[in-house]
């Protein structure tokens, strides 16, 4: 259990680096080409 716990743990913290990685991203690309946000989805 402990085991399950602990990859668990690691598993929503790396879901949570990455979504932000994500997000500041998207958020770059519009502050430096002062693009739409649906282009920047659409470049993914």
């Amino acid at each position: 259990m402990n085991r399950i716990r602990k990859n668990n743990s690691f598993f929503i913290l790396f879901l949570i680096i990455a979504i932000s990685f994500f997000f500041i991203g998207i958020s770059l690309n519009v502050q430096a080409e002062e693009i739409s946000l649906e282009e920047a989805l659409s470049w993914g």
